[in-house]
């Protein structure tokens, strides 16, 4: 990505953030999804594996790269999610 792209998807990131944070939309559909990781992952080089942690609402609390592989294997451990959404608070 060029600098003012890169420019461009922090911006929308921001903006995105503000707003579903705020009361905004809800991710409530499968685009909208697609749509908020696609923001974050488009500049990753290698495999992530994130979580996005909601409220009961739908609203996100907040989007977490929690662990990074190869290309073909990332290792994941289910008590980190579960201790990170505890401490979030999350649904």
């Amino acid at each position: 990505m060029t600098p003012q792209q890169e420019l461009i998807v922090a911006q929308a990131l921001s903006i995105l953030y503000a707003e579903l944070k705020t009361g905004g939309e809800a991710l409530q559909s499968p685009q909208a999804v697609r749509d908020f990781l696609r923001l974050h992952l488009v500049r990753e080089e290698r495999e992530v594996f994130a979580v996005l942690f909601l409220n009961a609402a739908g609203r996100v609390i907040e989007y977490v790269p929690m662990f990074y592989g190869t290309l073909n294997e990332t290792r994941v451990y289910p008590r980190e999610i579960a201790r990170a959404a505890l401490r979030l608070n999350a649904a």
